[in-house]
Protein backbone atom coordinates (compact mmCIF):
# COMPACT_ATOMS: atom_id res chain seq x y z
CA UNK A 1 0.00 0.00 0.00
CA UNK A 2 2.75 2.27 1.25
CA UNK A 3 4.24 1.97 -2.37
CA UNK A 4 0.99 2.54 -4.24
CA UNK A 5 0.77 5.91 -2.77
CA UNK A 6 4.35 7.18 -3.43
CA UNK A 7 3.70 6.36 -6.98
CA UNK A 8 0.49 8.44 -6.64
CA UNK A 9 2.46 10.91 -5.37
CA UNK A 10 4.77 11.56 -8.31
CA UNK A 11 2.04 10.77 -11.31
CA UNK A 12 1.50 13.30 -13.31
CA UNK A 13 -1.43 12.53 -15.81
CA UNK A 14 -1.41 15.89 -17.72
CA UNK A 15 2.11 16.79 -17.37
CA UNK A 16 1.57 20.03 -16.22
CA UNK A 17 4.11 20.21 -13.28
CA UNK A 18 1.27 19.23 -10.75
CA UNK A 19 0.83 15.11 -9.52
CA UNK A 20 -2.28 13.65 -9.73
CA UNK A 21 -2.47 13.81 -5.91
CA UNK A 22 -1.83 17.50 -5.37
CA UNK A 23 -4.72 18.33 -8.37
CA UNK A 24 -6.86 16.15 -6.01
CA UNK A 25 -6.61 18.39 -3.54
CA UNK A 26 -6.74 21.01 -5.02
CA UNK A 27 -9.98 19.91 -6.99
CA UNK A 28 -8.13 20.58 -10.06
CA UNK A 29 -8.54 17.89 -13.55
CA UNK A 30 -5.33 15.83 -13.29
CA UNK A 31 -6.21 15.22 -17.02
CA UNK A 32 -5.77 18.98 -17.66
CA UNK A 33 -3.15 20.94 -17.90
CA UNK A 34 -5.93 24.19 -17.46
CA UNK A 35 -8.08 23.29 -15.54
CA UNK A 36 -10.30 26.41 -15.69
CA UNK A 37 -9.31 26.97 -19.61
CA UNK A 38 -8.16 30.63 -18.74
CA UNK A 39 -4.93 30.19 -20.45
CA UNK A 40 -2.82 29.59 -17.28
CA UNK A 41 -1.85 26.29 -16.42
CA UNK A 42 -2.73 25.53 -13.18
CA UNK A 43 1.16 24.95 -12.31
CA UNK A 44 1.72 28.18 -12.97
CA UNK A 45 -1.48 29.58 -11.21
CA UNK A 46 -0.80 27.24 -8.05
CA UNK A 47 2.77 28.43 -7.75
CA UNK A 48 3.75 31.32 -9.96
CA UNK A 49 0.58 34.01 -9.84
CA UNK A 50 -1.42 32.69 -6.80
CA UNK A 51 -4.53 32.64 -8.28
CA UNK A 52 -7.22 29.91 -8.14
CA UNK A 53 -6.49 27.23 -10.72
CA UNK A 54 -10.52 26.36 -10.65
CA UNK A 55 -11.57 30.32 -11.28
CA UNK A 56 -10.71 31.45 -14.51
CA UNK A 57 -10.92 35.15 -12.86
CA UNK A 58 -9.29 34.94 -9.68
CA UNK A 59 -9.90 38.71 -8.68
CA UNK A 60 -13.82 39.27 -10.44
CA UNK A 61 -13.14 42.24 -12.48
CA UNK A 62 -13.93 40.53 -15.62
CA UNK A 63 -10.56 40.43 -17.00
CA UNK A 64 -9.55 35.93 -17.38
CA UNK A 65 -6.15 35.45 -15.50
CA UNK A 66 -4.46 34.75 -18.69
CA UNK A 67 -5.61 37.66 -20.33
CA UNK A 68 -4.15 39.48 -17.64
CA UNK A 69 -0.79 38.05 -16.96
CA UNK A 70 -0.77 38.74 -21.01
CA UNK A 71 -1.28 42.67 -20.85
CA UNK A 72 1.14 42.55 -17.85
CA UNK A 73 -1.51 42.89 -15.42
CA UNK A 74 -1.86 41.62 -11.24
CA UNK A 75 -4.68 38.77 -11.71
CA UNK A 76 -5.20 38.84 -7.91
CA UNK A 77 -5.21 42.38 -7.37
CA UNK A 78 -8.52 44.65 -8.09
CA UNK A 79 -7.79 44.55 -12.19
CA UNK A 80 -7.13 47.25 -13.97
CA UNK A 81 -7.58 50.43 -11.86
CA UNK A 82 -5.68 49.46 -9.06
CA UNK A 83 -2.84 48.24 -11.40
CA UNK A 84 -3.15 51.49 -13.67
CA UNK A 85 -3.19 54.24 -10.47
CA UNK A 86 -1.77 52.24 -7.88
CA UNK A 87 1.96 50.74 -7.13
CA UNK A 88 1.88 47.35 -6.05
CA UNK A 89 3.95 44.29 -6.60
CA UNK A 90 1.53 43.17 -9.59
CA UNK A 91 2.87 46.40 -11.51
CA UNK A 92 6.62 46.19 -10.30
CA UNK A 93 5.97 49.71 -8.13
CA UNK A 94 4.89 51.46 -11.35
CA UNK A 95 1.42 52.09 -12.40
CA UNK A 96 0.85 51.57 -15.64
CA UNK A 97 -1.04 54.68 -16.32
CA UNK A 98 2.02 56.60 -15.59
CA UNK A 99 4.82 54.59 -17.86
CA UNK A 100 6.48 56.62 -20.03
CA UNK A 101 4.78 55.39 -22.84
CA UNK A 102 1.37 55.63 -21.72
CA UNK A 103 1.95 59.11 -20.55
CA UNK A 104 3.22 60.12 -23.97
CA UNK A 105 0.27 58.54 -25.47
CA UNK A 106 -2.25 60.34 -23.74
CA UNK A 107 -0.02 63.75 -23.83
CA UNK A 108 -0.53 63.52 -27.60
CA UNK A 109 -3.88 62.80 -27.42
CA UNK A 110 -4.89 65.75 -25.88
CA UNK A 111 -2.70 67.62 -28.01
CA UNK A 112 -4.72 66.11 -30.52
CA UNK A 113 -7.79 66.52 -29.61
CA UNK A 114 -7.31 70.29 -29.19
CA UNK A 115 -5.57 70.73 -32.04
CA UNK A 116 -9.14 69.21 -33.73
CA UNK A 117 -11.45 71.35 -31.74
CA UNK A 118 -9.02 74.37 -32.67
CA UNK A 119 -8.75 73.96 -36.49
CA UNK A 120 -12.84 72.77 -36.38
CA UNK A 121 -13.59 76.47 -34.43
CA UNK A 122 -11.20 78.78 -36.73
CA UNK A 123 -12.63 76.73 -40.26
CA UNK A 124 -15.71 79.00 -39.40
CA UNK A 125 -15.75 82.40 -39.81
CA UNK A 126 -16.27 84.41 -36.54
CA UNK A 127 -19.62 85.90 -37.74
CA UNK A 128 -20.70 82.38 -37.82
CA UNK A 129 -20.40 82.08 -34.33
CA UNK A 130 -22.08 84.96 -33.42
CA UNK A 131 -25.75 83.76 -32.61
CA UNK A 132 -28.46 86.19 -31.45
CA UNK A 133 -27.63 85.14 -27.88
CA UNK A 134 -24.23 85.71 -28.41
CA UNK A 135 -24.44 89.20 -29.77
CA UNK A 136 -27.01 90.05 -26.81
CA UNK A 137 -24.20 89.38 -24.41
CA UNK A 138 -22.02 91.65 -26.34
CA UNK A 139 -24.49 94.30 -26.60
CA UNK A 140 -24.63 94.49 -22.94
CA UNK A 141 -21.10 94.17 -22.49
CA UNK A 142 -20.72 97.27 -24.68
CA UNK A 143 -23.44 98.93 -22.63
CA UNK A 144 -21.13 97.67 -19.33
CA UNK A 145 -18.06 99.01 -20.63
CA UNK A 146 -19.96 102.89 -21.57
CA UNK A 147 -21.24 103.32 -17.89
CA UNK A 148 -17.86 101.91 -16.26
CA UNK A 149 -15.96 104.84 -18.51
CA UNK A 150 -18.52 107.46 -17.51
CA UNK A 151 -18.64 106.44 -13.90
CA UNK A 152 -14.80 106.63 -14.23
CA UNK A 153 -15.66 110.47 -14.55
CA UNK A 154 -18.39 110.85 -12.40
CA UNK A 155 -20.93 111.14 -15.14
CA UNK A 156 -24.24 109.61 -14.49
CA UNK A 157 -24.52 105.86 -15.82
CA UNK A 158 -26.72 105.84 -18.69
CA UNK A 159 -29.95 103.46 -19.05
CA UNK A 160 -30.30 100.93 -21.36
CA UNK A 161 -33.75 101.62 -23.65
CA UNK A 162 -35.16 98.98 -25.57
CA UNK A 163 -36.67 101.57 -28.24
CA UNK A 164 -33.25 103.16 -28.75
CA UNK A 165 -32.09 98.96 -29.30
CA UNK A 166 -34.76 98.78 -31.72
CA UNK A 167 -33.75 101.89 -33.34
CA UNK A 168 -29.60 100.93 -33.59
CA UNK A 169 -30.73 97.53 -34.89
CA UNK A 170 -32.80 99.42 -37.92
CA UNK A 171 -29.55 101.97 -38.61
CA UNK A 172 -26.89 98.49 -39.14
CA UNK A 173 -29.24 96.34 -41.24
CA UNK A 174 -29.71 99.72 -42.99
CA UNK A 175 -26.11 99.98 -43.28
CA UNK A 176 -25.95 95.68 -44.45
CA UNK A 177 -28.56 96.17 -47.13
CA UNK A 178 -27.38 99.49 -48.74
CA UNK A 179 -23.81 98.56 -48.07
CA UNK A 180 -23.00 102.39 -46.50
CA UNK A 181 -20.91 102.76 -43.43
CA UNK A 182 -21.62 106.45 -42.86
CA UNK A 183 -24.25 108.80 -40.55
CA UNK A 184 -25.92 108.93 -43.93
CA UNK A 185 -27.39 106.76 -46.14
CA UNK A 186 -27.01 107.26 -49.46
CA UNK A 187 -30.71 108.11 -49.54
CA UNK A 188 -30.13 110.82 -46.87
CA UNK A 189 -31.42 108.85 -43.77
CA UNK A 190 -29.87 109.85 -41.03
CA UNK A 191 -29.86 109.42 -37.43
CA UNK A 192 -33.14 111.05 -37.15
CA UNK A 193 -35.19 108.91 -39.24
CA UNK A 194 -33.79 106.10 -37.35
CA UNK A 195 -35.15 107.46 -33.77
CA UNK A 196 -37.97 108.15 -36.14
CA UNK A 197 -39.04 105.06 -37.10
CA UNK A 198 -38.50 103.55 -33.73
CA UNK A 199 -40.68 106.21 -32.36
CA UNK A 200 -38.16 107.14 -29.59
CA UNK A 201 -39.26 110.81 -28.61
CA UNK A 202 -36.13 112.82 -27.40
CA UNK A 203 -34.98 116.03 -27.24
CA UNK A 204 -30.90 114.95 -27.87
CA UNK A 205 -29.34 112.21 -29.01
CA UNK A 206 -26.33 110.69 -30.94
CA UNK A 207 -24.53 107.88 -32.44
CA UNK A 208 -21.65 105.80 -32.80
CA UNK A 209 -20.70 103.35 -35.81
CA UNK A 210 -18.04 100.70 -35.67
CA UNK A 211 -17.73 97.82 -38.09
CA UNK A 212 -15.32 94.31 -37.34
CA UNK A 213 -15.79 92.85 -34.65
CA UNK A 214 -13.78 91.56 -32.29
CA UNK A 215 -14.87 92.08 -29.46
CA UNK A 216 -16.91 94.71 -27.53
CA UNK A 217 -13.57 95.88 -25.29
CA UNK A 218 -11.73 96.67 -28.67
CA UNK A 219 -15.26 98.40 -30.13
CA UNK A 220 -15.07 100.64 -26.81
CA UNK A 221 -11.48 101.31 -26.86
CA UNK A 222 -11.69 102.15 -30.77
CA UNK A 223 -14.73 104.89 -29.72
CA UNK A 224 -12.45 106.03 -26.82
CA UNK A 225 -9.60 107.37 -29.17
CA UNK A 226 -12.21 109.15 -31.73
CA UNK A 227 -12.67 112.64 -30.40
CA UNK A 228 -16.22 112.24 -31.95
CA UNK A 229 -17.45 109.34 -30.56
CA UNK A 230 -15.43 109.92 -27.21
CA UNK A 231 -17.91 113.19 -27.03
CA UNK A 232 -20.64 111.06 -27.31
CA UNK A 233 -19.80 108.13 -24.40
CA UNK A 234 -18.88 110.82 -22.16
CA UNK A 235 -21.53 113.58 -22.96
CA UNK A 236 -23.06 114.22 -19.36
CA UNK A 237 -26.60 115.24 -21.38
CA UNK A 238 -27.46 111.55 -22.46
CA UNK A 239 -29.82 109.24 -20.22
CA UNK A 240 -30.48 106.42 -22.18
CA UNK A 241 -27.92 104.21 -24.13
CA UNK A 242 -28.89 101.50 -27.26
CA UNK A 243 -26.50 98.93 -28.75
CA UNK A 244 -27.81 97.41 -32.65
CA UNK A 245 -25.90 94.87 -34.16
CA UNK A 246 -25.68 92.38 -37.06
CA UNK A 247 -23.41 90.29 -38.91
CA UNK A 248 -23.36 89.64 -43.29
CA UNK A 249 -21.52 90.61 -46.10
CA UNK A 250 -20.53 93.74 -46.45
CA UNK A 251 -18.22 94.03 -49.69
CA UNK A 252 -18.42 90.37 -49.78
CA UNK A 253 -16.51 90.33 -46.32
CA UNK A 254 -18.24 88.79 -43.65
CA UNK A 255 -18.24 91.94 -41.35
CA UNK A 256 -20.75 92.44 -38.20
CA UNK A 257 -21.53 96.20 -37.78
CA UNK A 258 -22.16 98.23 -34.59
CA UNK A 259 -24.57 101.20 -33.90
CA UNK A 260 -24.21 102.39 -30.51
CA UNK A 261 -27.40 104.90 -29.77
CA UNK A 262 -27.46 107.98 -27.43
CA UNK A 263 -30.50 109.79 -26.14
CA UNK A 264 -32.04 112.35 -23.94
CA UNK A 265 -35.71 111.61 -23.89
CA UNK A 266 -38.61 114.18 -23.85
CA UNK A 267 -40.40 112.05 -21.25
CA UNK A 268 -37.43 112.81 -18.67
CA UNK A 269 -36.73 116.53 -19.75
CA UNK A 270 -37.25 118.80 -16.90
CA UNK A 271 -38.75 121.75 -20.00
CA UNK A 272 -39.14 120.47 -23.51
CA UNK A 273 -36.94 123.23 -25.71
CA UNK A 274 -37.28 121.97 -29.01
CA UNK A 275 -40.10 121.04 -31.30
CA UNK A 276 -40.03 118.79 -34.39
CA UNK A 277 -38.53 121.44 -37.46
CA UNK A 278 -39.07 119.68 -40.79
CA UNK A 279 -36.37 120.61 -43.26
CA UNK A 280 -37.39 120.89 -46.60
CA UNK A 281 -34.73 123.16 -48.12
CA UNK A 282 -31.86 121.56 -50.13
CA UNK A 283 -29.61 124.15 -48.35
CA UNK A 284 -26.92 122.34 -45.20
CA UNK A 285 -28.30 122.59 -42.23
CA UNK A 286 -26.90 122.14 -38.98
CA UNK A 287 -28.30 118.84 -37.32
CA UNK A 288 -29.30 119.35 -33.90
CA UNK A 289 -29.22 115.98 -32.52
CA UNK A 290 -25.95 115.06 -30.98
CA UNK A 291 -24.31 112.97 -33.32
CA UNK A 292 -20.25 112.05 -33.12
CA UNK A 293 -20.27 114.23 -36.43
CA UNK A 294 -22.08 117.22 -34.85
CA UNK A 295 -22.97 119.27 -37.99
CA UNK A 296 -23.92 117.67 -41.38
CA UNK A 297 -26.87 117.59 -44.21
CA UNK A 298 -29.50 115.96 -43.50
CA UNK A 299 -32.22 117.54 -46.36
CA UNK A 300 -36.05 116.41 -45.57
CA UNK A 301 -35.49 114.68 -42.45
CA UNK A 302 -37.21 115.80 -39.07
CA UNK A 303 -35.22 116.69 -36.33
CA UNK A 304 -34.96 118.19 -32.63
CA UNK A 305 -33.77 121.55 -32.56
CA UNK A 306 -33.15 123.74 -29.89
CA UNK A 307 -33.43 127.35 -30.64
CA UNK A 308 -30.23 128.51 -28.55
CA UNK A 309 -27.41 126.54 -30.68
CA UNK A 310 -27.11 125.18 -33.34
CA UNK A 311 -25.39 121.83 -32.60
CA UNK A 312 -25.25 120.13 -29.71
CA UNK A 313 -21.59 119.40 -29.40
CA UNK A 314 -20.81 122.90 -30.90
CA UNK A 315 -22.03 126.13 -32.62
CA UNK A 316 -20.99 127.50 -35.69
CA UNK A 317 -21.00 131.14 -35.16
CA UNK A 318 -20.03 133.91 -37.90
CA UNK A 319 -17.43 136.32 -36.70
CA UNK A 320 -17.63 139.86 -38.23
CA UNK A 321 -13.88 139.35 -38.97
CA UNK A 322 -13.96 136.11 -40.92
CA UNK A 323 -15.12 135.90 -44.53
CA UNK A 324 -17.48 132.70 -44.14
CA UNK A 325 -18.94 130.66 -41.50
CA UNK A 326 -16.28 127.62 -40.49
CA UNK A 327 -18.71 124.86 -41.98
CA UNK A 328 -17.82 121.21 -42.93
CA UNK A 329 -19.48 119.17 -45.60
CA UNK A 330 -19.11 115.86 -44.96
CA UNK A 331 -21.48 114.23 -47.79
CA UNK A 332 -18.97 116.23 -50.01
CA UNK A 333 -16.10 114.94 -48.90
CA UNK A 334 -14.21 111.19 -48.38
CA UNK A 335 -11.31 108.99 -46.99
CA UNK A 336 -10.13 106.19 -48.62
CA UNK A 337 -7.99 103.07 -48.39
CA UNK A 338 -5.32 102.75 -51.85
CA UNK A 339 -3.65 99.46 -52.01
CA UNK A 340 0.18 100.50 -52.50
CA UNK A 341 1.14 97.95 -54.88
CA UNK A 342 4.02 96.22 -54.55
CA UNK A 343 4.95 98.98 -52.33
CA UNK A 344 5.24 98.67 -48.53
CA UNK A 345 2.12 99.86 -46.63
CA UNK A 346 -1.18 100.92 -47.48
CA UNK A 347 -2.07 104.91 -48.29
CA UNK A 348 -5.21 106.31 -46.24
CA UNK A 349 -5.64 109.45 -48.50
CA UNK A 350 -8.39 112.32 -47.63
CA UNK A 351 -10.37 115.06 -49.60
CA UNK A 352 -12.49 116.84 -47.46
CA UNK A 353 -14.56 119.77 -48.03
CA UNK A 354 -14.51 122.73 -45.74
CA UNK A 355 -15.41 126.05 -46.08
CA UNK A 356 -13.68 128.82 -43.29
CA UNK A 357 -10.77 127.33 -41.94
CA UNK A 358 -7.39 127.90 -42.10
CA UNK A 359 -6.49 124.51 -40.41
CA UNK A 360 -7.75 121.31 -41.29
CA UNK A 361 -6.84 117.83 -39.79
CA UNK A 362 -8.29 114.48 -40.18
CA UNK A 363 -8.03 111.52 -36.96
CA UNK A 364 -8.99 108.23 -36.59
CA UNK A 365 -7.39 105.54 -34.78
CA UNK A 366 -5.08 107.88 -32.94
CA UNK A 367 -3.32 108.48 -35.68
CA UNK A 368 -3.44 112.07 -37.79
CA UNK A 369 -3.28 113.73 -41.35
CA UNK A 370 -2.45 117.55 -41.41
CA UNK A 371 -4.93 118.36 -44.38
CA UNK A 372 -3.57 121.45 -46.64
CA UNK A 373 -5.64 123.61 -48.65
CA UNK A 374 -5.65 123.16 -52.65
CA UNK A 375 -4.54 126.14 -54.00
CA UNK A 376 -6.67 126.60 -56.62
CA UNK A 377 -10.13 124.83 -54.70
CA UNK A 378 -10.12 127.06 -51.41
CA UNK A 379 -13.00 124.46 -49.88
CA UNK A 380 -10.48 121.45 -50.54
CA UNK A 381 -8.44 120.09 -48.03
CA UNK A 382 -6.22 117.12 -48.48
CA UNK A 383 -3.40 114.60 -47.24
CA UNK A 384 -2.24 111.30 -47.27
CA UNK A 385 -0.33 108.90 -45.19
CA UNK A 386 0.94 105.28 -44.99
CA UNK A 387 -0.31 102.72 -42.96
CA UNK A 388 2.19 99.83 -42.40
CA UNK A 389 0.69 96.14 -42.05
CA UNK A 390 1.47 96.30 -38.28
CA UNK A 391 -0.42 98.69 -37.46
CA UNK A 392 -3.60 97.84 -40.40
CA UNK A 393 -4.75 95.60 -37.22
CA UNK A 394 -4.97 98.19 -34.91
CA UNK A 395 -6.63 100.94 -37.26
CA UNK A 396 -8.95 99.04 -39.28
CA UNK A 397 -9.92 96.07 -36.68
CA UNK A 398 -12.31 97.41 -35.45
CA UNK A 399 -13.12 100.49 -38.02
CA UNK A 400 -14.49 103.49 -36.83
CA UNK A 401 -15.02 107.05 -39.11
CA UNK A 402 -12.38 109.26 -39.03
CA UNK A 403 -12.89 112.74 -37.90
CA UNK A 404 -11.96 115.69 -39.16
CA UNK A 405 -10.78 118.63 -36.83
CA UNK A 406 -11.20 122.10 -38.88
CA UNK A 407 -10.40 125.75 -37.23
CA UNK A 408 -11.34 129.52 -38.28
CA UNK A 409 -9.31 132.62 -37.96
CA UNK A 410 -11.01 133.10 -34.74
CA UNK A 411 -10.33 129.80 -33.12
CA UNK A 412 -13.58 128.50 -33.39
CA UNK A 413 -13.31 125.05 -33.68
CA UNK A 414 -15.80 121.94 -35.40
CA UNK A 415 -15.37 118.07 -35.28
CA UNK A 416 -17.12 116.03 -38.47
CA UNK A 417 -17.17 112.68 -38.78
CA UNK A 418 -16.31 111.44 -42.69
CA UNK A 419 -17.26 108.40 -44.05
CA UNK A 420 -14.88 105.72 -45.57
CA UNK A 421 -14.90 104.37 -49.10
CA UNK A 422 -14.86 101.07 -49.80
CA UNK A 423 -13.35 100.67 -46.60
CA UNK A 424 -13.12 96.54 -45.50
CA UNK A 425 -11.94 96.04 -41.60
CA UNK A 426 -8.67 93.96 -41.46
CA UNK A 427 -9.66 90.28 -40.53
CA UNK A 428 -9.05 89.37 -36.91
CA UNK A 429 -5.80 86.94 -35.95
CA UNK A 430 -6.68 83.33 -35.64
CA UNK A 431 -5.52 83.86 -32.08
CA UNK A 432 -7.93 86.62 -31.74
CA UNK A 433 -10.60 85.12 -33.30
CA UNK A 434 -10.27 81.77 -31.38
CA UNK A 435 -10.11 83.23 -27.90
CA UNK A 436 -12.87 85.33 -28.82
CA UNK A 437 -14.82 81.71 -29.41
CA UNK A 438 -13.55 80.14 -26.54
CA UNK A 439 -15.12 82.92 -24.30
CA UNK A 440 -18.63 83.80 -26.21
CA UNK A 441 -21.48 81.76 -24.67
CA UNK A 442 -22.63 80.35 -28.20
CA UNK A 443 -24.16 77.11 -28.02
CA UNK A 444 -22.01 74.97 -30.38
CA UNK A 445 -18.67 76.53 -29.49
CA UNK A 446 -19.83 76.04 -25.67
CA UNK A 447 -20.85 72.47 -26.13
CA UNK A 448 -17.53 72.05 -28.12
CA UNK A 449 -15.35 73.69 -25.02
CA UNK A 450 -17.12 72.10 -22.63
CA UNK A 451 -16.59 68.43 -24.16
CA UNK A 452 -13.37 68.47 -24.83
CA UNK A 453 -12.46 70.38 -21.30
CA UNK A 454 -14.31 67.96 -19.29
CA UNK A 455 -12.14 64.95 -21.34
CA UNK A 456 -8.99 67.32 -20.45
CA UNK A 457 -10.12 67.44 -16.98
CA UNK A 458 -10.85 63.82 -16.43
CA UNK A 459 -7.12 62.91 -17.59
CA UNK A 460 -5.53 65.87 -15.30
CA UNK A 461 -7.20 64.79 -12.56
CA UNK A 462 -5.91 60.91 -12.83
CA UNK A 463 -2.54 61.89 -13.58
CA UNK A 464 -2.70 63.97 -10.52
CA UNK A 465 -3.88 61.00 -8.29
CA UNK A 466 -1.56 58.42 -9.64
CA UNK A 467 1.23 60.58 -9.00
CA UNK A 468 0.41 61.42 -5.87
CA UNK A 469 -0.18 57.85 -5.13
CA UNK A 470 3.49 56.62 -6.81
CA UNK A 471 5.19 58.84 -4.46
CA UNK A 472 3.38 58.83 -1.10
CA UNK A 473 2.66 55.15 -1.80
CA UNK A 474 6.42 53.44 -2.70
CA UNK A 475 8.84 56.78 -3.29
CA UNK A 476 11.71 54.64 -2.61
CA UNK A 477 10.97 52.18 -5.08
CA UNK A 478 10.31 54.65 -8.32
CA UNK A 479 12.83 55.86 -11.39
CA UNK A 480 12.48 59.64 -11.38
CA UNK A 481 12.00 59.22 -15.01
CA UNK A 482 8.46 58.00 -14.57
CA UNK A 483 7.72 61.33 -12.01
CA UNK A 484 9.13 63.79 -14.69
CA UNK A 485 6.93 62.15 -17.59
CA UNK A 486 4.09 62.11 -15.28
CA UNK A 487 4.75 66.29 -14.32
CA UNK A 488 5.07 66.66 -18.04
CA UNK A 489 1.77 65.51 -19.03
CA UNK A 490 0.22 67.25 -15.93
CA UNK A 491 2.03 70.93 -17.56
CA UNK A 492 0.61 69.96 -21.15
CA UNK A 493 -2.90 69.01 -19.69
CA UNK A 494 -2.90 72.33 -17.79
CA UNK A 495 -2.12 74.18 -20.62
CA UNK A 496 -4.73 72.90 -23.15
CA UNK A 497 -7.32 73.39 -20.23
CA UNK A 498 -5.97 76.93 -19.88
CA UNK A 499 -5.55 78.16 -23.70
Amino acid sequence: MSKKKNNSAFLDSDADGLSDEEEKNLGTNPNSADTDNDQLGDFQEVYIYGTNPNDPDTDKDGIPDGEEVKHGLNPRGKGKLRDFFIPNKGNNYHPHALRPKRVLFHAGSVLAVKALVVAFMLSMPVTAWLTPDVLLEQQQRIIELTNAMRQNLDIPALKENLTLNQAAFLKVQDMLIGQYFAHMSPSHKGLSYFLGQARYPYYMAGENLAMGFVDAEAVVNAWAKSPTHYANLVDPEYTNIGIGMKSGLFNNHDTTLVAQYFGASLAHAESPVSTFVEQNSSEAVDEAVAVDEPVYDEPNDSIMSSPSENSVLGESLEFPFSEEALEIDPLSSLVQVIDNGEKEGTLVQAEIRVKGAISADLVFNNNKISLAKDSEDQTLWTGSTLVFETDENQIFNPVVLPSVIAKDISGAEETTDIQWKSIVPVKPSLTEQYFFMKQANSGAARRLMMISSWYFKILLGLAIVSLLMMVLIEIKKQHPKHIAFSLGAILIIVAVIVV
